[in-house]
């Protein structure tokens, strides 16, 4: 999680706990691709009081990344028996593919 928003319920947000993660971002230039649909990936399905909600999954790109994939997006999906949503990528842009050479036929006479 990067901000108290990406929690809900259990014990307050600690910043000190994310600030390694936020430092590995910045040192490799890595960006949250956001998201549509729901905004916890994790649930832990307890009742009450004990329930707890957070964002766990996430897809990180670099700008370069980005840049190049522009359109595409993420996607949470609903759960079904895992306690995290899946989430989905679809990639817009320019995959570019090696194409593989054709071998030379042997020809024999």
């Amino acid at each position: 999680m990067l901000a108290p928003s990406e929690k809900q319920g259990g014990n307050d947000f600690r910043n000190v706990e994310v600030e390694i993660f936020r430092h590995v971002m910045a040192n490799c230039n890595l960006h949250d691709l956001g998201y549509i649909g729901h905004d916890f990936t994790w649930i832990n399905n307890r009742g009450g009081a004990y329930n707890l909600h957070e964002r766990l999954d996430q897809f990180l790109a670099t700008p370069s990344l980005r840049t190049r994939f522009l359109g595409s997006i993420v996607l949470h999906l609903s759960k079904r028996k895992s306690d995290h949503l899946p989430i989905l990528l679809f990639i817009k842009g320019d995959i570019r593919v090696p194409k593989k050479k054709k071998e030379k036929e042997n020809i024999q006479i």
